[in-house]
Order: structure tokens, then sequence, then C-alpha cells
């Protein structure tokens, strides 16, 4: 019996009931509300709130954190994800540098807003609703969208797909478009539209008589061109031929034509005379070939094509590559009367 009444002395001097305002203080004399616990409070179970005198109120769901409804309501168990206040809810200012250490833990954001995430305005933007990134605007027309200047200090890939990475070429290639909605590719210099693919010189080699009425193939200038399949390119030939009179011949001139050929057809030729002044002239030059210059353009498709330049021998027997070691003057020019041919080849 004593030690039921110490307790309850214990009891009383911690409790304090006011009749007036009908509230109970624990450890406070002067209780504020209807229960005023002035200390700590430990729960061992739920806790509800809401509901009246006569009916109990919620414990919420597992997850729940208890939010305040203001003076005079209760407060209300709700879902973290639906508090409208933190980070993501109002605008802030950073008092210090920040570190978020991800670990092996992802971190995304989704939205359907043109320019949905932005650094410093234009400096940096990403526009989820077509999936694109500008640098330097907000507005990209392309999925990656640079408004500025671009440095690159590694190599440039272009093509492959979302899981192959692309070509970086190979050295001395350079880029070429391929249009609208396709990815642009490396080319070599000689490959590019218009641009020189081959250029190729060749000269006469041995001297060679052509008798008068006859035609033959001019010793040493022939050529071979193979135009890349699914490629079509055009040619341009410049030819320059002398052709002398043959010295044992009668007459005094003689004249024929140079010929250019394309697999053993002939498409274009130029016309080639000597002249001589008469013997009794003392110190006149004799037997003097007049050069002879022609040039053709023809356009080729894929394959592959022979080339050569023959002569033609009007009237009198004629001689070319002739080698002038008899010619006054002569100083070791054993060039001077080769025929000669240069070819371009153009890519279309």
């Amino acid at each position: 019996m004593k030690r039921k009444l110490k307790l309850l002395s214990i009891m009383y001097s911690l409790l304090t009931v006011s009749i007036t305002h009908a509230q109970t203080g624990i450890k406070t004399e002067t209780p504020q509300r209807t229960l005023h616990v002035n200390g700590s409070l430990q729960v061992t179970k739920e806790v509800n709130v809401g509901g009246n005198a006569n009916t109990a109120g919620s414990a919420g769901t597992s997850g729940q954190v208890l939010t305040s409804n203001g003076t005079g309501v209760a407060p209300s168990w709700t879902n973290p994800s639906e508090i409208s206040s933190g980070i993501y809810m109002e605008d802030g200012t950073l008092k210090g540098n920040r570190t978020v250490a991800q670990g092996d833990k992802t971190m995304s954001f989704t939205g359907t807003a043109v320019n949905a995430f932005s650094v410093d305005g234009p400096t940096f933007s990403v526009d989820v609703a077509d999936n694109r990134v500008g640098i330097g605007t907000s507005t990209p027309q392309k999925q990656i969208h640079v408004n500025g200047d671009l440095q690159l200090t590694n190599e440039l890939n272009v093509g492959g797909n979302a899981t192959t990475a692309g070509s970086a070429g190979t050295a001395g290639q350079v880029l070429t478009s391929k249009g609208a909605g396709f990815a642009p590719e490396w080319q070599a210099v000689d490959a590019l539209k218009g641009a020189i693919a081959n250029s190729i010189y060749i000269q006469g080699t041995t001297t060679l008589t052509v008798n008068q009425g006859n035609t033959s193939d001019v010793p040493g200038v022939s050529t071979t061109i193979t135009v890349p399949a699914g490629k079509t390119q055009t040619v341009l030939f410049m030819i320059l031929g002398y052709a002398i009179r043959q010295f044992n011949a009668n007459g005094a001139s003689s004249q024929g034509v140079f010929s250019l050929l394309q697999d053993n057809v002939k498409i274009s030729s130029g016309f080639a005379s000597s002249n001589s002044s008469t013997s009794s002239y003392v110190g006149a030059l004799l037997n003097l070939p007049a050069p002879v210059n022609f040039f053709k353009a023809i356009q080729l498709s894929e394959g592959t094509y022979t080339f050569k330049v023959q002569y033609s021998a009007w009237a009198s027997s004629q001689v070319v590559n002739y080698n002038p070691t008899n010619y006054a003057g002569y100083n070791g020019d054993n060039e001077a009367m080769l025929t000669k041919m240069q070819v371009f080849v153009f890519n279309n």
C-alpha cells in the first residue's frame, strides 16, 4: 500500500491537470495544449492523427511522413513524392562546393520540354522534346548543335551507328558531303569530283622510219587507263610530235598526220609537215619539221582502255622520235624531237 501511494505521489508531481482549459501537462504546470509533454516522448506502436472524440485517427502507411496542415488542423500522413518542398520544388542557392558520390548508382532525368535542362542559359541546353543537345543555343536544330567554335584534339569519326564507331579516315584524306540525311565520308583527294585522279606523261623511245603511204605506231607512246567501277572520268590528251623527211627521200618537203587511237579506233589527229630550202643555197637549213600540237578530251565510263599514237606518212617517207645529232647547234638535246603525250584524268 505504501508503494502505491509513493507511485501516485510521483505521478502527481509530474502530471498537472488544468480543469479550466481541459488541458493536461506532463512536467509542466502550464500546459498549452490538450496534452502538453515538456520532455521526450517514446512511441512503441502506431501514431494516429486525425479522427475525433469518437473515432481513431490514421496511422498512415509504411514510408509516409507526417506533414503539417497548419494551426488548428490535424497533421496528416503524406507520401514523400507529394511534398511540395525540397530541391526540386523551389529555387535555391548553393552555399558551397558539393560532390555527389554516385558509386554504382545511376542518375537520370526525364522530361518533354524543348529546353528541359540548361546550364547558364544557352551555354548548354538539352532539348528532350526532339532528342537534341545545344551548345551555345537553346534551340538546337540537330542532335548536337554547336553555335560557336569547335576544337578537336583527336580523330574525327564519321559514319557508324549507335553501337559501332565511324571512320577516322586515313592521313591525307578529306571530308566530303554525301548530301542531306547521310554521313559525310573521308575520301582521297584524287577521288574527289573535278579533281585530277591521275596524271600520265609518256614520250617516244626509239627512232622509227615510216615509209610513204604507211602507218605505224610511234614507239613508246601508249598508255592504259582504268576507270573505277561506278565512276565516269574525263580524260584530256595533249600531244606534241615531230616528223622529219627521210634524208635520202626525193623532194624537199613531206607531210602526214599523228593520230590518237582508243582501243585501235582513231579519235583525233594532227597534221605534220617538214620543209627545206634548196640545197643550192649556201648555208641553208635543211629538213625543218613543223611541230604539231593537238588536244582531245573524252569521257569514259568504268572499264579499261588502251590509247596510243600512230603516224601516217602521206608524202615522202618520214622519221619520228628523231635524235637531231646532225643538226647545227645540237647540244645533247636527244629529247628535242621525241613524240610526247601528257594525259590528265578528271573525276566527274
